[in-house]
């Protein structure tokens, strides 16, 4: 099972991430280029940014699709 932990994601145009499980809630700030986000629980897909945030709820499957060349992305569990 591949879960979501705090940290740092580099990833490149078109590479999918999928991360079957997120225990608590977590913040994903991008820092560079853009990301596609979608979680299972939430019926919108969401576009993030440099400089953009997106706070998403716990127990949700998540899947990360880069769309730039190079993406870093920060990740925050929140307590």
């Amino acid at each position: 099972m591949n879960k979501l932990k705090q940290g740092h994601i580099s990833l490149k145009r078109g590479q999918i991430l999928k991360f079957d499980s997120v225990d608590q809630n977590a913040t994903l700030i991008c820092r560079s280029g853009s990301v596609w986000v979608t979680a299972s629980k939430d019926p919108n897909d969401y576009i993030i940014k440099a400089g953009d945030s997106i706070t998403l709820d716990g127990k949700n499957q998540v899947v990360l699709e880069g769309l730039s060349s190079e993406l870093e992305l920060d990740i925050q569990l929140c307590a």
